[in-house]
């Protein structure tokens, strides 16, 4: 697999740079020795007619001649890395081994870490919303039960079971109040069950079970009579008839709806503070180094990009950032702790700037505090040893 972008399009300085057929970097390039600085010498020159830095004439002569005067060699090579800083012939050389593999380990990384956050983000998302609107609904159902009961429930608290119990309207308390407060305990009732319907396709995804009371009857061939019957208000039947039909169907719903927004709540939640901020900041590591080479190879400075020592730094971040999320809320800085994962990730110096900026003033205060009770104890005593 290839991947190709405009702005790494490079001169191939490769064949400098490798040793026989290997790519393998050498770390002991970088040592200070006159052999490496002559192997060298075709880096930085070639790198220097690349990048249209001019050089001395006889410079480039002492260079290119040979080693017989070792003198002007190395003032000539001083002169030349001098005038090509920062860049170096060992920058030059890990650079070019490396960019390919690291282009394609964050490219990969950050496109596969950005599917796995937008999946945990739309389920959280999701959940969020379907548990929400269940937890509206159940609410409204529990009021107007509580209405229902007040005015249908006979003196020993039971309700009524047969239709020979009309209903006894009153002035604050009409028979079309208890219809319409009826009908919306039923379309409650029936929007729990579809919500958590809902719900519960969410919990496949997850390492828990919940039951549910109505599978076999959802998998029967006449569950739409079933569920008629269940969920719907007769017109022929009294209207304490209907809701004592309808609150033990009810109950089961509101048990069954409210294991799924436990299961759901936990999870999701456990996602939203644990996992979701070590990956924002792993993914602004990729950004970062991305971003990096995308500066090195614009700037012709071919400087070390990879970031990979950032990785540490930004899943420990990541970890602890739901933890500083009050202080940064405080602090007058309005970011969620996502943005805040982030940010760690892609400037963990920017992060702990932030950091610091919160600590700072409180550890201060703390240290003044028994500074100036102490000061303050000599005074209060030489006040009481005082005659009145």
């Amino acid at each position: 697999m290839r991947f190709t972008f405009s702005w790494l399009r490079l001169p191939d300085l490769r064949p400098l740079f490798a040793k026989g057929t290997s790519r393998a970097f050498d770390p002991n390039a970088a040592l200070p020795s006159f052999e490496n600085m002559t192997r060298d010498v075709d880096v930085l020159l070639s790198y220097a007619a690349t990048a249209g830095i001019s050089l001395q004439d006889a410079d480039v002569t002492n260079l290119t001649s040979g080693e017989n005067n070792k003198t002007a060699f190395i003032l000539s090579y001083s002169r030349v890395a001098l005038a090509l800083i920062p860049v170096t012939a060992f920058a030059l050389r890990k650079f070019f081994a490396s960019y390919r593999q690291n282009v394609r380990f964050y490219v990969i990384g950050g496109i596969l870490l950005s599917i796995i956050v937008i999946f945990f983000s739309l389920f959280t998302f999701i959940s969020t919303a379907i548990s929400d609107s269940l937890r509206t609904e159940i609410d409204l159902a529990n009021s107007k039960i509580v209405n229902l009961l007040t005015h249908l429930a006979n003196k020993d608290g039971t309700l009524p079971q047969s239709n020979s119990t009309p209903f006894a309207a009153s002035t604050n308390y009409s028979l079309q109040d208890l219809t319409m407060d009826l009908q919306q305990f039923a379309t409650s009732l029936r929007s729990i069950d579809s919500r958590a319907k809902q719900l519960h396709r969410l919990v496949y995804l997850l390492p828990v079970t919940v039951i549910d009371p109505f599978e076999q009857i959802r998998l029967s061939p006449d569950s739409a009579d079933h569920f008629h019957d269940m969920f719907q208000l007769k017109a022929e039947d009294q209207p304490e008839s209907n809701f004592a039909r309808l609150l033990p169907t009810y109950q089961r719903v509101r048990e069954y709806a409210q294991n799924l927004r436990d299961a759901v709540t936990f999870w999701s939640g456990g996602v939203a503070t644990s996992i979701l901020p070590v990956l924002y900041a792993i993914l602004g590591v990729c950004a970062l180094s991305l971003r990096r080479m995308q500066v090195a190879i614009r700037d012709k400075t071919f400087s070390d990009s990879s970031a990979k020592e950032h990785m540490v730094v930004a899943v420990i971040a990541g970890m602890m950032i739901t933890l500083f999320s009050g202080l940064f809320s405080t602090s007058g800085l309005a970011l969620p702790p996502l943005a805040l994962a982030f940010l760690a990730g892609y400037s963990s110096d920017a992060f702990f700037r932030i950091l610091e900026g919160v600590i700072g003033p409180r550890a201060a205060s703390a240290a003044n505090q028994p500074a100036n009770s102490a000061e303050a104890r000599p005074a209060a005593m030489a006040t009481a040893a005082q005659p009145t």
